[in-house]
């Protein structure tokens, strides 16, 4: 009798489950607001078609392929559209206008001890960071720093020209550039470089990056399912999101150099200080975002340019003759070389270093996109790489053309609307200006000094490459050749 209730109760539950699945379904492909947006009819209702593209790093292909077939705004789950339009940028990310309040970012896409970084902040806690952070990345404090960048620029190019052994053994070209940039953004932040270059290895902070991307990836898809987002929220130490410090593996010293910084910053006003969880966290976003994303973009130069030995000439001819000794290659000169700013423009079209989508919800009320109207709380994102990759925007979109950037007029038009690699809006990449002095010096220097090719085993990096909201590389071998003559 025991066990004949038994299976009864259970069988009552698969029901009931069962009916509120196929009830759910019902709805939202038939009565849900966002019922009007096409897209795949699985994807509409259920997420999980999504969540398993979007972990297997194949994501922004996939996304692609929607908007190739459905048109610039597709539904990618029940509660989120995805946008492949140049006007997106500004109606979704842009000032909204006095009073009108933003559409927020989904923080369910971050780890929860960055929720109150200048990642994912509200509104007004990200405009004071703003406020307090503004003064390291001005132009006037960049050129104070750049004795720092070219220090370590140095240090690169001399542990390249030790390690190439003459153009006879590859290197991993992608480890030494990401070296060199993690010393530069750790010197701005904390006044002394992590020494990646002279220990030739990565810092622990480094091997955490590369370890939570793809870990960070499938949390930001669980995050989305309500009931394992409070999960994680109850069972998440809460000494993480309080005592950041013990995430990062920084030492006493820096924690102190930091908050001694921000305590004599004495253009701030008494209401916009951060709190040490503040100073530490944002020290954290500016290490990833000032090391990452400009290595990303650094690398896939390299690959593209050593991929095509033609445009790499055309860059070398105008870098070698732009200079009479190594010396003069600074920032400021190399804003001047068209050719180089139009190499790295394509890279960051080709390989963005945020390939996916950091999704914004939508505020109350809900507001007009592209013309529709679209209900609160629906996620709405811009997958940067399917957008750079569609032909209404640029012409032979799967080719890497520099010369797109010098306005000749066999390219045809490309859209600059649709091009926001530092993102758009009041909350758009504050290291901007560092990012483009880091890319240009780096290239400039490493194009100056060495003729590269890439290693047959190499030559698929892009394809082999995963995109977890950041990619996941893997090596890049080439052989550096030093320049004679």
């Amino acid at each position: 009798m025991s066990f004949t209730l038994n299976v009864s109760h259970l069988a009552l539950v698969f029901l009931t489950g069962t009916t509120y699945l196929l009830a759910r379904a019902i709805y939202d492909l038939f009565y849900h607001p966002l019922r009007i947006y096409p897209g795949p009819k699985l994807w509409a209702v259920s997420r999980l078609p999504l969540s398993r593209v979007f972990i297997s790093g194949k994501a922004h292909h996939r996304v692609r392929k929607l908007h190739d077939r459905y048109g610039p705004v597709v539904r990618v789950a029940p509660d989120e559209l995805s946008y492949c339009h140049p006007d997106a940028w500004h109606e979704i990310m842009g000032h909204r206008g006095h009073g009108v309040p933003e559409n927020p970012k989904d923080l369910t896409t971050f780890p929860t001890v960055f929720h109150k970084s200048i990642l994912a902040a509200n509104s007004n806690d990200h405009a004071r960071m703003r406020r307090v952070s503004a003064p390291r990345f001005s132009a006037t404090a960049l050129k104070r720093q750049e004795d720092t960048l070219s220090y370590h620029v140095d240090l690169l190019i001399l542990q390249l020209h030790e390690h190439c052994q003459n153009g006879k053994l590859p290197l991993d070209i992608i480890s030494w550039i990401n070296c060199a940039t993690l010393d530069i953004i750790s010197a701005l932040v904390f006044g002394e470089s992590f020494h990646c270059l002279q220990s030739t290895s990565y810092h622990s902070f480094v091997s955490l990056i590369f370890k939570g991307i793809k870990l960070a990836a499938y949390l930001a898809c669980v995050r989305k399912f309500a009931f394992v987002d409070a999960l994680l929220s109850v069972l998440t130490p809460r000494r993480f999101t309080e005592k950041p410090e013990t995430l990062f593996p920084w030492s006493s010293e820096q924690i102190s150099r930091l908050l001694e910084d921000d305590k004599n910053n004495m253009r701030q006003q008494e209401e916009d200080r951060l709190t040490k969880q503040e100073v530490i966290t944002n020290a954290s976003v500016f290490l990833v975002a000032g090391s990452e994303t400009s290595a990303t973009a650094i690398s896939a130069a390299v690959f593209y340019l050593a991929s095509d030995q033609l445009k790499l000439a055309t860059l070398a001819q105008e870098v070698r003759s732009s200079f009479k000794h190594e010396s003069e290659i600074t920032s400021t000169g190399l804003q001047g070389l068209p050719y180089l700013n139009a190499v790295l423009e394509e890279s960051l079209r080709m390989y963005p270093p945020v390939a996916g989508a950091l999704p914004r919800k939508i505020a109350k009320g809900g507001c007009v996109l592209l013309g529709r109207h679209v209900p609160e709380n629906t996620l709405v994102s811009i997958w940067q790489w399917p957008l750079y990759r569609n032909p209404n925007y640029f012409v032979s979109p799967d080719s890497f053309l520099p010369e797109r950037w010098l306005n000749i007029p066999r390219l045809g038009n490309n859209s600059t609307r649709a091009f926001r690699p530092f993102s758009y809006g009041p909350r758009d990449c504050l290291g901007k200006s560092l990012a483009y002095i880091e890319m240009r010096l780096i290239l400039a220097r490493i194009i100056w000094n060495f003729d590269v090719q890439i290693t047959e085993e190499s030559q698929l990096w892009e394809k082999k490459s995963r995109s977890y909201i950041a990619w996941e590389k893997g090596r890049m071998l080439v052989y550096l050749m030093p320049r004679t003559g």
